[in-house]
């Protein structure tokens, strides 16, 4: 499948600048296939031998010069070899646990690209983690602590609320980048790679996770003053409360209460639930149990915190014209099973003082329904994740 370019912005660029691409995708953990989740697959599309090959030619195909992944496992013995082969050096954070393996991992290519930090998002733990030691803050990044693998999470809001109970084992990857670069000025960036949780209708907990994000990123930027990129499979949708929040949109009340950890959405389960409405039935109830007499931070709350913190803007926004079925300026999917299609993965930078070294020119182009569902919908043959990789080309200035 090709997949072109959409037309650049046309915009002035800077002789300063250093182009680079960027590109997040969440692959599909090989832990996580589940014959019932993808009925309609070929056995070929599902097994590893082809789709190992079949993820890392299409992600050398595209060659981006910085490289998300979520949902990733076989990192140790497949893709970090792979491509550290190719020309890349990468950071990956695993999931802790004995069942699920899979992780979130950046790489950049060492020729465009040199490592400063890294720091671990633990979004289940509340504290700051390098070695055996803890901090209360992050320490002024030094050659020695740049090779270290510091945790991270954030302090502000208490650890005592649901998702701690519920232990959603999300994680993410915060990586400080400096261009190799001839040309005189500090050319850098930080890099985020999140995967959020999953469940649609609780919104409360996505919602806090970005919460979490943003203050780990505001804490690491405080030594650097770079433009932020935060990457990733995020689980909300363009019309959803969390992504209205982050992106400075307003809410309405509906979707307000939305955030609060105690109100769904009205539903009415089946004569006979699924097993996924049991969950469901299980999982509101439990979180209604636990904050029954609790003094825990209300959706209103989360907004207030959240307004502190400066917006996220989605570049693949930018080129609404572009885009199959837009919804709220974003492509009308990213993830395409038969059941569920929907845009959970995207590209934002932060909307801080340093937002205007980053420069969006253009970004890859969404396939077509027509073309994924020539072999039903995702994971076939040719696409073996259930998501679509999604790629930007930006310009990136120095710092003053």
């Amino acid at each position: 499948m090709v997949r072109t370019w959409t037309p650049a912005l046309s915009q002035p660029i800077s002789k300063e600048g250093i182009s680079f691409t960027i590109l997040t995708y969440n692959v599909l953990a090989q832990c996580l296939i589940k014959r019932t989740l993808f009925p309609y697959a070929t056995k070929k599309a599902l097994r590893w031998t082809h789709r190992k090959t079949n993820i890392l030619n299409e992600i050398l195909s595209h060659s981006p010069d910085i490289l998300c992944l979520q949902e990733l496992d076989k990192y140790e013995d497949f893709f970090g070899p792979e491509l550290t082969k190719a020309g890349y050096e990468g950071r990956y954070h695993q999931k802790d646990g004995n069942s699920e393996k899979d992780g979130c991992a950046i790489l950049w290519k060492k020729e465009k690209f040199s490592h400063l930090s890294h720091y671990k998002v633990i979004y289940d733990r509340d504290e700051i983690t390098s070695g055996a030691e803890s901090y209360t803050q992050i320490p002024t990044p030094t050659t020695a602590l740049a090779e270290s693998e510091q945790q991270l999470v954030s302090t502000d809001i208490p650890v005592t609320h649901p998702e701690a109970l519920l232990r959603t084992r999300n994680v993410g990857l915060v990586v400080a980048l400096k261009a190799n670069s001839e040309e005189k000025g500090n050319y850098g960036l930080i890099v985020t790679s999140s995967h959020l949780y999953w469940r649609p209708y609780v919104d409360s907990i996505r919602m806090r996770q970005a919460l979490h994000l943003n203050n780990v990123i505001s804490r690491i930027n405080a030594n650097y003053n770079f433009p932020v990129l935060i990457c990733g499979d995020f689980n909300f949708q363009p019309n959803s409360a969390p992504y209205l929040s982050v992106t400075g949109q307003t809410l309405g009340s509906d979707l307000r209460q939305r955030l609060d950890p105690y109100k769904f959405e009205k539903w009415e389960p089946s004569e006979t639930p699924s097993t996924e409405e049991l969950a469901r039935i299980k999982l509101e109830t439990r979180l209604k149990e636990v904050y029954v007499g609790e003094s825990q931070p209300s959706g209103e709350y989360l907004l207030e915190k959240n307004a502190k913190f400066p917006s996220w803007e989605s570049i693949y926004s930018l080129f609404t014209e572009h885009h199959p079925q837009p919804v709220n300026k974003e492509p009308g999917y990213t993830n395409y099973t038969s059941f569920f299609q929907a845009t959970l993965d995207y590209i934002f930078r932060l909307k801080d003082d340093t937002f205007d070294r980053i420069i969006p020119r253009r970004v890859l182009s969404i396939p077509l329904p027509e073309e994924l569902t020539q072999e039903t919908a995702l994971p076939s043959e040719t696409l073996s994740s259930d998501h679509i990789c999604i790629m930007a080309e930006c310009v990136l200035l120095p710092s003053a």
